[in-house]
Parts: structure tokens; sequence; C-alpha cells
């Protein structure tokens, strides 16, 4: 794997990016990983080794396709299935990392320069299971809720915003994500078959 660096890092730029990449390693580096029924535990382990392995594998491709690793080395329990936080910056496109699902505590962060790129990076997978966008302008709200092709699309103004709306709302999944349509009136139907019954004297 690529050689991490030092676990304090400064951001000199002041781009989005790097403001960006500056909280979401601060937030990043409070997750404790270690047994979920130990106090001081925020972060537990994933479901089994091969998963564990799964992922591991993910990071050192992106490492060797030329990601950029942002956080340091952590020290992890000695057993269970531990995978630490990860955050990738430099991921372009076309690597694994970005194109299919990882399922595990990995986050990689794409730059785009405007709107319409960002949609097209959105996009840009055989997977459609869920989105987020984040904006406070209408206009944008309404054209990514149009633009993305994802089975549910969360549109949020503020991290303060609650994560659900009240009630269930069916979804279906885009492309190689999902199994049908999910939750909501349309999601007991999809377990159902219509029948009909006649009966003549």
């Amino acid at each position: 794997m690529a050689t991490r660096p030092p676990s304090s890092i400064s951001c000199f730029v002041l781009s989005f990016h790097d403001t960006l990449m500056d909280a979401v390693l601060t937030a990043s580096a409070t997750l404790v990983p270690a047994d979920p029924l130990d106090p001081v535990s925020n972060f537990g382990p994933l479901a089994s080794a091969t998963q564990a392995n799964r992922v591991t594998g993910f990071i050192a491709a992106a490492c060797a396709e030329g990601g950029e690793c942002l956080t340091p080395e952590r020290s992890l329990p000695e057993t269970g299935c531990y995978v630490a936080p990860t955050v990738f910056t430099g991921i372009s496109r076309e690597m694994g990392i970005a194109q299919d699902e990882v399922f595990g505590p990995v986050l990689s962060v794409l730059r785009f320069s405007d709107f319409d790129e960002a949609m097209e990076l959105a996009n840009a997978t055989h997977y459609g299971l869920a989105a987020t966008v984040w904006t406070r302008d209408a206009r944008r709200t309404h054209a990514a809720a149009k633009a993305i092709r994802a089975g549910r699309v969360t549109l949020r103004a503020s991290a303060a915003a609650s994560d659900q709306s009240g009630f269930a709302l069916g979804a279906e999944p885009w492309g190689a994500s999902g199994f049908g349509v999910e939750g909501g009136i349309e999601g007991l139907r999809a377990y159902s078959r219509l029948k009909s019954l006649e009966l003549v004297r």
C-alpha cells in the first residue's frame, strides 16, 4: 500500500475540497474501532473475514492505481474483522473503488468543477441504490432530483436536517443495485400477486 501521511494534516490551499477534507479527516479521527460492547467504541467490525479482506483489497487497489490515502495507520483490535475508517482523494471515475460497492468504511472523494460534471460523476457507475445531494440552491435541488439515476435521492440543505421523513417511501433501485421495489406500499405489493376470482352460479 502507498505510504500514508502523518496524522497531523494541514490545509494550506483555501479551496472547498481542502476545507471539506480537513473536516472529514477530523471527524474520522474521532471514530474508535473496538468491540461494540466496549463503552469507548463507536465503530464496530465488519460482518466477516471475507468482507474485511474484500474491503482491504479495494484499499490496496486504490493505492496502486494512484489514489491518495489521507488517513494515517491506526491500531485495531487484535481479534475481529476490523477495517479502520479510510479516506481517499485523487480518485478517478475509472477506478474500481469508484465503480464498485465497497460496503466498508471507505470514503472516495472525486473532484468536479460544475454541476453538470457532478451529475455525470454521480451516474458514472453500474449501481444506483441511493444518493445524497447537499445544496441550499432550490434550482439545483430540482435539477439533481431529475438527473440522478438512483432509487432513493436524499436532498439536504444542512447537517441538522433529520434523517427520516416520518413515513416509509417506496423506491426501486437502478442498475445493478437492490432486488426490486423496497419500502412503502409498493414494497409490500412486490410480495403479493394479483388474482381475480369470479363466481358463476
